[in-house]
This record gives C-alpha cells, structure tokens and sequence, in this order.
C-alpha cells in the first residue's frame, strides 16, 4: 500500500471531523428576546375578546374595546328583581307646585353638602354653637327676669278714701290697729299678704290703714277728730267713735258707700275666714242672707266650700 493511499483517507477523517467544528464556531448565538407583534404571533397565542391584548397597540385597544361594546349589547340583559311599588300619595294641585320646589330645594341642598362635606360639617359645628349660646341667653335671661311682683293692698288714708267715694262709690274697709298689738302684725304677714284677699280689697274697697293712737288730726264727714290723752296712753277720738268706745284691737270696720258703718268686729281674722267676711259684705248678702247660711255655702278662691276646708 502506498503512501498515497494513506494520505488521502487521513485527510478526509480530518476533514470530516474539522467542518462541524467551524460551522459550530461560525453561528451566531441567538440572545432570548420577546417576540415582535405579529400576526403569526397573534394566530399562536389565543386571546379572549372580552380581556384586552397586552401587546396591542393604544388604536388597536380601541378598536377592540369598541368591538366588545357591540358583542355587549347583543348579551341576555338580565331582568331586575321585582320590587314592592308603594302607591304614589294624592297631592292636590296648587301644593303640587310647593312640593316640588321643596323637594328639589331639598335635593340641591343635599347634592351641595355631598360636594363639600366640610363646608357642612362647619355649618353644622356653627349652628349647634349658636343654639347653645342662644340657650344659655335664655336661660340667663329668664334667671335675671324680675319675679312677678306679689298682689299688696293698696292702704289709704281716711281723707283719701273719701276723696275718692265722691268719684267713684265703694264700701271703706278700715284697720284699726296700733304699734304694739302683736295680732295686729300677725294679720298684716298672713291675712292682708294674701293675694285673694288683696286683690278683692282692692277691687272692692278702699282699704284704709288706722292707727288709733294717731296723734295728727283726722278729717271725716265734715268733722275733725284729734287726739285724746286716756292714762299712760292716748287715742284719736275718730278710733274710740269707730270703735264704739270699745278699743280693742285688731279690729275692722266696715262702711258702705254712704260712709256709714256696717259692723265692726274686734278679733284676729285669718285669711280663709277673712276673706268670706269681705265677699259677705262686699255682694250685699248681709241685707239678705244669715251669716251663718252664707258661710256655710261660700267658696273660696281655692274652689273648696269653707264648710269643707
């Protein structure tokens, strides 16, 4: 075999082997990469036509938007639940207009708090500030309001209560009392301080106050009266003629509108019992009517018949 014959089998094994090695060398590395948009890639890969194609373009999105929106009408529309339906009130037609005013005032109101819910909620702090300081004013107010001023007799002196009989006729309700008769104040703090005594004397008297030791002269009927020295003490001479010479005190005397007596009565009075003389003789039921039968069937300012206090 010659060397011929050698050489050429060599050199095709390194041939051979030497080819797919440069081949190999020779490609270019392919780097990993996304693939490009395209419409093999949109045939590969199946998208949903209610999902939106993450490789789209922005025009693309809205051609398929605009798409689904006419698949969308085409859906079943499902049928809402049935709800209770209240029949609508009868209005009448001129408060109609009212209503209706209301009612969008109402939604305007609403639809402005909504838009600004702290404007509102500062309205809201602000009212509930002044209702509180108008509440407080109030009751400020109607704790410094002076208290409704009691009912007091009206005391007069006999001169000026029948100054004024010559104006307008009443009975005199006279007081004979003295500085250091203790029933005497007793009377003034309980019986003359009640209000339906008071208001009935001053209704239908004129109330006098007298002092029977009352030094200063007294006029009445023309006549002056002065004062007269009795023991340790003195009286006016128009209390002993009151009183019939019989100065005992408290006592109370009543003249009609002639100026002339009724009766005197020399005790303490309370006001229940008081209060049933002065209407005794205040209506003219003395003229008609037993005292006894009166008392029995007189009701008070209370309400009560004083056969039943």
């Amino acid at each position: 075999m010659t060397m011929r014959n050698l050489i050429v089998p060599l050199v095709l094994v390194f041939l051979a082997h030497a080819l797919p090695a440069q081949r190999s060398n020779t490609q270019p590395k392919l780097q990993p990469t996304t693939a490009a948009p395209s419409q093999t890639t949109s045939t590969s890969r199946q998208i949903s036509p209610d999902q939106p194609n993450p490789t789209a373009t922005a025009t693309d999105r809205n051609n398929q938007n605009s798409g689904n929106s006419g698949k969308n009408t085409k859906k079943k529309i499902t049928k809402p639940r049935s709800a209770t339906v209240y029949p609508a009130p009868t209005v009448q037609p001129l408060d109609a207009g009212k209503k209706t005013e209301t009612a969008a005032s109402d939604r305007n109101a609403t639809d402005k708090s909504s838009a600004n819910p702290s404007q509102t909620s500062g309205k809201t702090t602000q009212n509930t500030h002044q209702t509180t300081a108008g509440q407080l004013q109030n009751q400020k107010t109607l704790a410094t309001a002076a208290p409704e001023k009691p009912i007091k007799v009206e005391w007069l002196t006999i001169e000026e209560a029948t100054e004024r009989c010559k104006i307008e006729k009443k009975k005199i309700f006279i007081d004979v009392y003295t500085s250091w008769c203790g029933w005497c104040k007793r009377m003034d703090e309980t019986t003359f301080s009640d209000p339906a005594v008071a208001k009935y004397l001053n209704d239908n008297y004129y109330a006098v106050k007298l002092d029977a030791e009352q030094e200063q002269d007294i006029v009445f009927k023309d006549k002056t009266y002065h004062y007269k020295k009795m023991g340790n003490r003195g009286y006016n001479e128009f209390a002993i003629e009151l009183l019939n010479n019989r100065l005992s005190f408290p006592t109370v005397v009543f003249l009609n509108e002639d100026l002339e007596v009724i009766q005197a009565l020399a005790t303490y009075l309370d006001a229940p019992k008081f209060e049933t003389i002065i209407n005794y003789f205040g209506t003219d039921n003395h003229k008609k009517t037993p005292w006894e039968a009166y008392e029995r069937t007189f009701v008070r300012s209370g309400g009560l018949p004083n056969d039943r206090k």
